[in-house]
C-alpha cells in the first residue's frame, strides 16, 4: 500500500500507514536536509545492527510533513516482542546515541554555530 498524501495542514493523516524504509526514503529525502537527516538515521540504523531487529520503527514528526527543513527525525521502535534484557540493551543503546549526538552537537556549536544535527530516537 502506498504511503497516503499529506493532510491540507501538511501532516501525515491519523492512523498506522505501513510501509518500508525505501519508500519511506524515496518519498521524503527531496532536499539536502532531509538527505542529511536521512542519512543520520541510516548511520543510527547500522550502529544498532547488533541489537535483536523491533517489530516495527514508526517514523514521525516534522520529518514526515510538508516542512521544507524538519530538524530531526521522530522515531519509536515497537519492542515488544524483546525480552527484558533486550529491551534494557536498547535503552543503553539508545542512551548512549542521545548523549553522543548531544556533546557532538555542543561540539559542533562551539566551532560552526547553526549546525547543529539530531536524530529523536526514542
Amino acid at each position: 500500500m502506498p504511503i497516503p498524501d499529506l493532510t491540507q495542514f501538511g501532516v501525515f493523516p491519523i492512523g498506522r500507514h505501513d510501509c518500508t524504509l525505501a519508500e519511506k526514503q524515496a518519498r521524503y529525502t527531496g532536499t539536502p536536509q532531509r538527505q542529511e537527516l536521512w542519512t543520520s538515521f541510516q548511520e543510527f540504523l547500522i550502529s544498532t545492527d547488533n541489537q535483536p531487529r523491533p517489530a516495527s520503527c514508526l517514523i514521525d514528526g516534522g520529518f514526515t510533513s510538508d516542512k521544507a527543513a524538519p530538524k530531526d527525525i521522530d522515531v519509536v521502535f515497537d519492542l515488544t516482542g524483546c525480552g527484558d534484557a533486550d529491551r534494557n540493551n536498547w535503552f543503553f543503546v539508545c542512551m548512549t546515541q542521545q548523549w553522543q549526538r548531544t556533546w557532538t552537537s555542543q561540539n559542533e556549536k562551539s566551532q560552526a554555530p547553526g549546525r547543529r544535527r539530531y536524530i529523536s530516537s526514542v
